[in-house]
């Protein structure tokens, strides 16, 4: 699924509206506003657009284009196959564009542009370039939901990315008489035994367990379902939660951090 912003729809348009009439005969072909430079920037606009029939009708304008580079005017029959063209494309375009749809992300208490990609902006250094990648896929995956409006399966990889988050952090703080297994539970009871400098976050261990309490264990029950409101207030708290673990001085990611998240593809992404 690529971004695109709505502006870039109405712009399209109105080049398609425009260049009905965008030339006469005598104009000049070249300069800033010559028609070349026009038929480029509408064809440019088009090839980014999800109308690949629409780009299939514009081809008398490449060749249309092509011709105008021989000539300093532009004729009266240039002129005219312009306004002919269009004329094709503009229906071609209204016709494709009845079978697409836009789905506008939900309204939310965070910002969209970072729920729809750029989750990492949510936290702050010096946790942010610490998180492991595996993590912040979660974290994704859970922001894009709140966007869409899926707010269980928001609560879900919430709950995933602190329970991966756990188990990295686990593993920097407690470097022997560790448990046999790594559950939520297991982990988080064998933290808060430590003492000294050992010790850790009373807030932590805390929201560690209401995460659990309430939502990670009722998350995998099939008659669970959370609203949006509940979505969003579970994702703060997992921001926080997965800040404060990254941000521990005596943490040390042990896998690849979010900075190659970018770059990060799943086995099964080509």
């Amino acid at each position: 699924m690529n971004e695109q912003t709505i502006d870039e729809f109405i712009v399209l348009g109105m080049l398609v509206r425009f260049m009905r009439h965008a030339s006469r005969e005598g104009d000049m072909t070249t300069g800033e506003h010559g028609i070349i430079t026009t038929i480029g920037q509408y064809l440019e606009r088009l090839d980014k657009m999800p109308f690949p029939v629409t780009v299939n009708a514009s081809q008398p304008l490449v060749d249309l284009r092509d011709e105008l580079r021989k000539f300093e005017r532009v004729s009266a029959a240039q002129t005219a196959r312009l306004t002919d063209a269009m004329d094709k494309i503009e229906h071609t375009l209204m016709a494709e564009s009845a079978t697409k749809a836009a789905y506008l992300a939900s309204s939310s208490r965070f910002d969209i542009k970072k729920l729809m990609g750029r989750v990492c902006d949510f936290f702050p250094e010096p946790g942010q370039g610490r998180i492991p990648v595996t993590v912040m896929i979660d974290m994704y995956d859970a922001a894009r939901c709140i966007g869409f409006g899926v707010a269980t399966a928001a609560v879900f990889h919430g709950m995933r990315a602190v329970e991966g988050m756990l188990r990295e952090y686990f593993k920097s703080i407690v470097k022997r008489g560790a448990p046999k297994n790594d559950h939520w539970w297991t982990l988080v009871d064998a933290l808060k035994k430590r003492k000294g400098k050992g010790k850790c976050s009373s807030a932590l261990m805390g929201n560690l367990d209401h995460l659990r309490n309430s939502f990670r264990n009722p998350v995998a029950h099939p008659d669970k379902f959370f609203d949006r409101n509940e979505a969003e207030s579970v994702f703060a708290l997992c921001i926080d939660v997965i800040e404060r673990m990254a941000s521990d001085d005596r943490f040390s990611a042990q896998a690849t951090t979010w900075k190659d998240f970018m770059d990060f593809k799943l086995p099964s992404e080509p």
